[in-house]
């Protein structure tokens, strides 16, 4: 059997050998037609990162729990899941294992490395199959790599990318067999990662083709082409549970500190974990549907969330000096004494995040429990913007003056662009008609006050010590992805998940993954 190589480096991946003599002997200990997924990912550890450090592997039965299954590295523990076809014969085996950088700085210098590829596990299974099938030395076996990485200019989104369906074997006109593998690495030490959640850092993601199946497909009684991956955002979820019907929110009126009364809205058991939304400027708690519909979050964490003063269907005080830091930071107190929220998270979206800073400045941190910042900095970093305003569409002068005119028509010019900015891609009817309505029920006189405000809490960063998590779009043309990893490597231990496809809007564009992100964080945050 002939056996040839096609080799396909991305931008900003880096390999060792690939496909040396030592490689291959660390497979030599067992045999892997006979091993159990488990034990092959085990093998494929040792194979792939170089290394002789054992890991336990957890196989997982539903593909919900492996997407959210996390490697560690002191105990090393590994993940995996097998994919089936229809006659339940596995074709490929799915690893989490960790990266031989991580390996080395847990362990010590040589423990691990230098990193191979996925596909030099694919050839290790290969050459143990050869010796069962050696009637097929005339066919030619391609390994066509396909390691899937990120450069300098795209963020990273390790589910959406790495679990995408692909053919593990494919035959070409000459009747080549092409023997593929897919994955990347999330190095330890790359900087281009340090600000991801360390749970995330030093893996190395491998799609394995399964040894029985490659032997099947070289002997003939399999066809080449069979799939692993399957698309995970949106279209695949847990079974939901039962979510909470229209009626069992429950709606209640707040008295703000200076009498401005605040509409307020609840989902969920009383007693549970809080989680407290404030939602963006001239937009309403309805901002947050996808969330208080979801079965999860409104059946294990008491939700609630309020309209602003000025917004939606909360007070509308004339006086400039009732949209004030202050102000706002009373109103957020006065609705967690009165909806009973004790140690909440609080999810910050755009303006909201801006609140969420002002109820920082006068009360501390210390009265919650973590801050998930949406589409926002919480200004907690000064960013230099262009004069012009170019770069940023709402930053736009011509825009600006339709927002704060007195003319309807300028306004609900300004709104339907507005509109249009808060994500990247149209969204249904129902919600950009119910986006525009909220915006055009905040009066211009408020605008006007909440847009003469100071801007900066750069002061604010050094006080915040509870776990921060940045969700943020990677196509924002509000709040950009480079000036949130900017402000996130200002405060200590913080997380940014990047969303691929969504703009300013991510709970609204990708719910699914929001919802599941927001429940975790949620949930492990002491």
């Amino acid at each position: 059997m002939r056996i040839a190589t096609r080799a396909v480096l991305l931008a900003g991946f880096s390999v060792g050998h690939i496909g040396s003599a030592d490689t291959h002997s660390r497979a030599a200990g067992i045999d892997l037609l006979q091993a159990t997924p488990a034990e092959f990912c085990q093998q494929a550890q040792r194979v792939v990162s170089r290394t002789d450090v054992v890991g336990k592997v957890t196989m997982h039965a539903d593909f919900y729990d492996f997407v959210k299954s996390k490697t560690s590295i002191d105990p090393l523990s590994l993940h995996g899941f097998v994919w089936a076809d229809s006659n339940g014969n596995a074709v490929a085996i799915s690893c989490k294992l960790k990266s031989a950088d991580h390996l080395n700085a847990a362990f010590g210098d040589g423990a691990a490395g230098p990193d191979g590829l996925c596909q030099d596990m694919n050839r290790a299974s290969l050459r143990q199959v050869q010796r069962t099938v050696p009637d097929l030395a005339d066919r030619q076996v391609i390994f066509d790599e396909q390691e899937n990485v990120f450069s300098d200019e795209d963020p990273p989104s390790t589910g959406r990318i790495w679990l995408e369906p692909f053919e593990l074997t494919y035959a070409d006109a000459a009747g080549d067999l092409h023997v593929r593998s897919k994955g990347f690495r999330v190095d330890w030490t790359d900087p281009r990662f340090a600000m991801l959640d360390a749970r995330v850092r030093g893996v190395h993601y491998c799609h394995l083709i399964a040894p029985a199946h490659l032997r099947a497909v070289l002997a003939g009684d399999a066809d080449p082409g069979a799939t692993a991956g399957r698309a995970v955002y949106p279209e695949v979820a847990p079974p939901a549970a039962e979510a909470p019907a229209a009626d069992t929110l429950r709606y209640s009126t707040i008295t703000g500190s200076d009498g401005v009364p605040l509409n307020a809205v609840e989902a969920g058991p009383k007693d549970a974990p809080g989680i407290l939304f404030l939602h963006g400027f001239s937009q309403t708690y309805l901002s947050f549907d996808a969330q208080f519909r979801d079965a999860e979050l409104a059946n294990d964490f008491h939700l609630v969330a309020f309209d602003l003063r000025g917004h939606g269907n909360s007070g509308k005080p004339w006086d400039p000096e009732a949209y004030s830091s202050r102000q706002f930071a009373d109103d957020v107190n006065a609705v967690l004494r009165a909806t009973g929220l004790r140690q909440p998270v609080v999810v910050g979206w755009s303006f909201g995040g801006l609140v969420a800073m002002h109820y920082v400045r006068h009360y501390g941190a210390d009265r919650i429990r973590a801050l998930n910042l949406v589409g926002t900095t919480g200004r907690l970093y000064d960013i230099p913007v262009p004069a012009t305003g170019a770069s940023r569409p709402a930053m736009d002068p011509a825009w600006i003056r339709l927002t704060l005119s007195d003319s309807i028509a300028d306004n609900l010019q300004a709104t339907a662009r507005a509109v249009e900015m808060l994500t990247a891609r149209p969204m249904s009817d129902e919600w950009t008609e119910r986006t525009r309505s909220a915006a055009m029920t905040m009066p211009v006189y408020a605008k006007r006050a909440i847009g003469a405000a100071p801007g900066s809490n750069a002061d604010l960063a050094e006080s915040i010590r509870v776990p921060v998590l940045f969700s943020a779009g990677a196509l924002d043309p509000i709040a950009p992805l480079a000036d949130t990893l900017a402000t996130s490597t200002m405060l200590p231990g913080t997380r940014v998940s990047v969303f691929p496809e969504s703009g300013h809007s991510p709970f609204a564009e990708e719910p699914a993954r929001f919802n599941r992100e927001l429940a975790e964080f949620a949930r492990v945050t002491p």
